[in-house]
C-alpha cells in the first residue's frame, strides 16, 4: 500500500501538544512495525499521485481542514469532541460554526474514523453523527522513555526546575474539563494537614497568563493563599521526555482530576514511571486506569481532597501494590500495538473497496 500521512500538525503549534506527539509516535510506530507497506509524510496532499489511501491523524472541530472532495480512501483520527460536551467554556463565534458544518458535510464520505476510546466512539456517533460501523478504538499508550528514573537524573530534574522534594503531579493543559480549579480547593483543604507535601503544575499552556483560565488558576491560588505551595512549570519540554519521566519518577503522587477526557494519557506516563494516581471516575478515564487508581468523583471538592489525602497515608505495603497495579496496568498499551491496529483499519478500508469494486 502507498499510504499518505497528512503531518501539518508538526508544522504547527500542535507540534508541542497532544496532537502533535500523537502524530510523531504514530509515524514512528508504523515504521518500526510495518516494513511491506510504503508511507509518505507531506503536508502537500496535492502533489502526491497514485496513493492508495490518506490519513488525517487529526481533526478539528471548527477550523475546516479535512477537503469535502476526496481523490482518495480517507482514514482520520478524532481524540475527542470535548468542545461539543461543554459547549459553554469554548465559545467559537460564526466562523468557527460555519466551518464546524463544513467539517461534518467532510466526514460524510470518509472511510473510517480512529479515535482513543470507547466513551470518544460514543461522542463522535452521537455529537457528529458519524456512522458507528466505521469508527474503531485504537488506544494511545505511554512513549517507552516513561519509566522510573535513576536517581541522579531525579536530582538534577529538581534542581533544574526547583520541584519540592514530596508533591503531587498534575501534567497537561489548562482547559475547563481539567478541572484544575476545584483541585486548588481540594488541595487547599489537605494542605495544612500535610504541610510538606505541595502541588506542582506542568504544561506549556500555564505560560500564557492571557487565557482567562490561567487567570483564574492564579486568583484562586491567591485565594486560597497557596502561593509557597503550588508551583507551576510551564517551562517543562513534553519533548523530549527525559525531564518528564523525572519529575513523574519525583512526585509523590500523580492526580488527574478532569471532569472529561478523551484518553488521559498522563495516566499512562505516571503508571510507567511507578507514580501511585488518583484519577476522576468519568467519561474514558476508566478505560485507561483499570482498578490501578485511587477513583474520585471530580464534581465534589471533597471526592477529590479525600483521594489526595487517602494516597498520602498509604501504608508502604499499599504503595508498593498500588504501584505494581498501575505497572501492570500500563503494559497494557503500547505504540507498537497503536500501529498494528491502525495498519489494520488501512487493510479493511481497502479490503472493502476492492471487493466492491469485484462486485461492481
Amino acid at each position: 500500500m502507498k499510504i499518505v500521512i497528512d503531518i501539518s500538525p508538526l508544522r504547527t503549534g500542535h507540534k508541542t501538544r497532544g496532537i502533535g506527539m500523537y502524530t510523531r509516535r504514530l509515524v514512528k510506530a508504523l515504521h518500526e512495525v510495518d516494513k511491506k507497506n510504503q508511507y509518505i509524510l507531506t503536508t502537500k496532499l496535492k502533489e502526491i499521485e497514485h496513493a492508495e489511501l490518506i490519513h488525517y491523524p487529526y481533526f478539528d472541530l471548527f477550523f475546516h481542514t479535512l477537503p469535502i472532495k476526496k481523490q482518495t480512501k480517507t482514514v482520520i483520527t478524532i481524540h475527542d469532541v470535548i468542545p461539543l460536551i461543554f459547549p459553554s467554556e469554548f465559545p467559537v463565534g460564526i466562523r468557527g460554526r460555519i466551518h464546524f458544518v463544513l467539517q461534518r458535510l467532510a466526514l460524510r464520505d470518509v472511510n473510517a474514523v480512529i479515535t482513543d476510546s470507547k466513551n470518544s466512539k460514543k461522542d463522535i456517533i452521537k455529537l457528529l453523527r458519524v456512522d458507528p460501523t466505521i469508527v474503531h478504538v485504537v488506544p494511545l499508550a505511554a512513549a517507552k522513555q516513561f519509566r522510573p528514573q535513576k536517581q541522579s537524573a531525579v536530582k538534577r530534574a529538581q534542581k533544574k526546575y526547583k520541584l519540592p522534594e514530596k508533591f503531587i503531579l498534575y501534567v497537561g493543559d489548562v482547559n475547563p474539563n481539567k478541572n484544575l480549579i476545584r483541585l486548588l480547593d481540594a488541595f487547599a483543604e489537605i494542605a495544612l494537614e500535610f504541610p510538606d507535601v505541595h502541588l506542582v503544575l506542568v504544561g506549556r499552556a500555564f505560560a500564557d497568563k492571557r487565557l482567562r483560565e490561567v487567570l483564574a488558576i492564579h486568583k484562586k491560588i491567591e485565594k486560597n493563599g497557596l502561593q509557597e505551595r503550588v508551583h507551576i512549570r510551564s517551562e517543562v519540554p513534553l519533548d523530549p521526555k527525559d525531564d518528564l519521566a523525572a519529575i513523574y519518577t519525583a512526585a509523590t503522587a500523580y492526580v488527574q482530576p478532569s471532569l472529561y477526557e478523551g484518553f488521559g494519557l498522563p495516566i499512562l506516563e505516571a503508571f510507567a514511571c511507578e507514580t501511585p494516581v488518583v484519577a476522576a471516575s468519568v467519561s474514558s478515564i476508566p478505560e485507561v486506569t483499570g482498578n490501578a487508581a485511587i477513583s474520585v468523583d471530580p464534581h465534589k471538592t471533597e471526592s477529590i481532597s479525600s483521594g489526595l489525602k487517602k494516597v498520602l497515608t498509604l501504608s508502604p505495603l499499599e504503595r508498593r501494590k498500588l504501584i505494581a497495579k498501575g505497572k501492570s496496568q500500563a503494559k497494557k498499551f503500547s505504540w507498537k500495538d497503536t500501529a498494528r491496529r491502525t495498519i489494520g483499519i488501512y487493510e479493511a478500508v481497502l479490503e472493502e473497496s476492492r471487493r466492491k469494486i469485484t462486485d461492481v
